[in-house]
């Protein structure tokens, strides 16, 4: 079975797609690792620390359906250009390079042991979702409607293969349609369209391994738990991957989630390696005035929504 790893990168975070790369083959060297950059036209060799690593431009893409409307569209929106590329990266490697399965994850995810589990998964399901895993307990409501507002599955990683491909197509043509944070009509990025893939895919299979995807956004769900010097995830699950999002790191560094430190020591070396200058932001301290400070800032943003829906109304009135 032809097997290939994908990520997708701005050059100024080239350093991260490298360090990622770096422990796919370090973990997993029977898969292909593929790097796309959205802006740049080539790379010189010596940029490329890690060997055998694929790298494509944006006009290797053009050919495939919806990619030049996703280009033309969010050529001045990098985030959302490099989000709604996703299907369309994976499609091409799916259809052009004929792979058989291929995996996806954001450049800020860090392996830490062999993932050949969910390649095997993807010899009998067409496509792989990864959960959030963030709190789902009645009690905490704000936890509970996040699930809800920015969708169930990380767009962060998903695994495809072959049969994936008409639900990739009908993705990107999702991402072309709107890709931005707007909870109130359903959509977050290119991320809550994920939650209608195990309906359109009746082979769609959930990632129940907690071990995959570890961050910030899932310490309750997913315990850190130390057993036999080992640590486990829920006392169970050996640690597959993180995904260093900034949350994640500054929880780490912040020792709120202190288990995961030695991870997050192993992560550094491989950034700054390529980033020497690499540093970790500080989250603000939220001292009683900077508590203020962000509760007015809500009620008037939640002010200011409620004034111009009503002034859009009473506009409309007049218009008909």
């Amino acid at each position: 079975m032809k097997k290939a790893f994908c990520t997708i990168s701005t050059y100024s975070h080239l350093y991260k797609s490298l360090a990622l790369a770096q422990s796919v083959q370090a973990h997993q060297p029977d898969v292909a690792f593929n790097l796309l950059i959205t802006d740049r036209t080539h790379l010189s060799p010596n940029e490329i620390d890690v060997p055998n690593i694929k790298v494509y431009t944006l006009a290797k893409m053009l050919h495939l359906p919806m990619a030049k409307e996703i280009m033309t569209r969010y050529k001045n929106k990098p985030d959302r250009l490099r989000w709604s590329l996703k299907p369309i990266l994976l499609q091409y490697l799916l259809t052009k390079e004929k792979y058989d399965t291929v995996v996806y994850g954001d450049n800020d995810l860090y392996f830490y042991q062999p993932f050949n589990f969910l390649f095997n998964d993807l010899k009998t399901h067409a496509i792989l979702l990864n959960p959030h895993w963030r709190i789902y307990e009645v009690a905490q409501i704000g936890w509970l409607e996040c699930n809800f507002k920015e969708g169930l599955y990380n767009a962060g990683f998903i695994g495809v293969n072959q049969q994936a491909i008409p639900t990739l197509q009908w993705w990107a043509k999702a991402c072309e349609h709107e890709c931005k944070r707007r909870p109130k009509r359903g959509l977050f990025d290119d991320q809550k369209y994920l939650d209608l893939v195990p309906i359109i895919e009746p082979t769609a299979k959930i990632i129940r391994h907690q071990g995959c995807n570890v961050a910030y956004w899932n310490i309750t769900e997913c315990k850190r738990t130390l057993v036999n010097k080992d640590i486990l995830i829920n006392e169970k699950y050996p640690i597959i991957f993180i995904h260093f999002a900034l949350t994640t790191l500054q929880a780490i560094q912040e020792k709120e989630d202190p288990l995961l430190i030695s991870f997050l020591e192993e992560y550094l070396a491989a950034l700054k390696k390529r980033n020497p200058k690499f540093t970790i932001p500080t989250r603000p301290k939220k001292t009683w005035y900077y508590q203020y400070y962000e509760r007015v800032r809500w009620s008037f943003n939640k002010r200011m929504k409620k004034y111009f829906f009503f002034t859009k109304k009473v506009a409309l009135l007049f218009l008909r």
